[in-house]
């Protein structure tokens, strides 16, 4: 009995004490992206936003709601003191924890990784034989070709009865056998009588042979890249020397730069899909819910969104460390926690 009144009047004095500590309009900072932070018309929502409502409101505090454009310039504020919470898709990390202090985690997720569903369309696939450098090789070899071709004609033309002394006629049948030895088939339809003719050939052999050698390693090289580079990305390690987009002083920032990812970063997520779009990268990194509902609310064919479970986000409120408001806002979040709000909230927003 006497243990449930002491724990009323301490909860009374708390009520108290915090209606004077912060009788005056507190500064809160918002920023992140959808559906945590929602702007429409000047008008904030989004689950972040959604909890603050309800924390401030069982802990009776007045504010004002200053918007960030990013996650980074509100988390510097906080801790120059510019404003007293910050809140929106804020990650709790190691790294921000050294200068921040942190609310209990309101939400627990993964990361996640936007790509197409096919990495390669057959443009891709073909695009490599119409480059310049395909052409300029192209036509060196006809060069080669010509070369030798007009060598074995001036060696044969008057000793062998299959090379005609018309000089188009001879030279292109010439072509034909400097061709057939290239590619190893031989068809026998030439056969070099001269001694000059048969050096001639005998050079060419050995250089066709090291050329076609080199050439088809040239080729298995390089669609052995285009397997690497087009391959299906469907795990983090799959990042590596990949080009990926993450918003700009974001966890999937650091994340793609963890894997080993060419890092674009962009302001938005619907900047980063824009490039997905036009195949300037092969991913985009972002926080699995806000995927999840971008996804939902646009109609974007041919995307598909993977969870990486093995990287968790825990979502809070940050203040700087010497405000003791963080434990008031710290236990009102628990208390809307236990009571089942927060997980009706996410109902509402559809992430749940």
């Amino acid at each position: 009995m006497k243990t449930k009144l002491f724990q009323a009047i301490f909860l009374i004095l708390l009520s108290f004490l915090t209606t004077s500590l912060y009788a005056e309009e507190i500064k809160v900072g918002i920023s992140g992206s959808e559906p945590f932070r929602i702007m429409d018309k000047n008008e904030v929502s989004g689950i972040s936003f959604d909890i603050w409502k309800n924390v401030a409101s069982k802990a009776n505090l007045q504010y004002k709601v200053t918007v960030f454009d990013s996650v980074g310039e509100l988390l510097a504020a906080v801790k120059e003191n510019k404003v007293d919470v910050g809140v929106g898709s804020i990650s709790i990390t190691a790294d921000r924890s050294e200068v921040l202090a942190f609310t209990q985690p309101y939400y627990i997720s993964g990361k996640g990784i936007l790509t197409r569903e096919s990495s390669a369309s057959v443009w891709d696939f073909i695009k490599p034989f119409f480059q310049e450098t395909f052409f300029y090789g192209i036509a060196s070899l006809l060069l080669v070709l010509f070369i030798v071709g007009n060598f074995v004609w001036l060696a044969e033309r008057h000793h062998n009865q299959s090379v005609s002394e018309s000089y188009l006629t001879g030279v292109g049948s010439c072509m034909w056998f400097a061709i057939v030895t290239f590619t190893t088939v031989g068809y026998g339809d030439i056969t070099p009588k001269t001694k000059t003719g048969r050096v001639v050939t005998g050079i060419w052999m050995i250089v066709a042979l090291l050329t076609a050698s080199s050439l088809t390693a040239g080729i298995a090289s390089s669609f052995t890249l285009f397997e690497l580079k087009h391959a299906l990305i469907d795990s983090p390690s799959s990042l590596k020397g990949r080009k990926v987009a993450a918003i700009k002083s974001t966890t999937g920032a650091e994340f793609a730069k963890r894997y080993g990812a060419i890092l674009t970063e962009v302001k938005t997520l619907k900047d980063g899909v824009k490039l997905l779009k036009e195949t300037e990268v092969d991913a985009v990194i972002s926080d699995y819910p806000i995927i999840k509902y971008y996804l939902s609310k646009n109609e974007e064919k041919g995307f598909r969104a993977i969870e990486v479970f093995e990287e968790r986000e825990h979502y809070g409120f940050c203040t700087n460390p010497k405000n003791p408001l963080i434990r008031t806002v710290n236990r009102y979040i628990l208390e809307t926690i236990e009571e089942g709000t927060i997980k009706n909230i996410l109902k509402k927003w559809k992430v749940e």
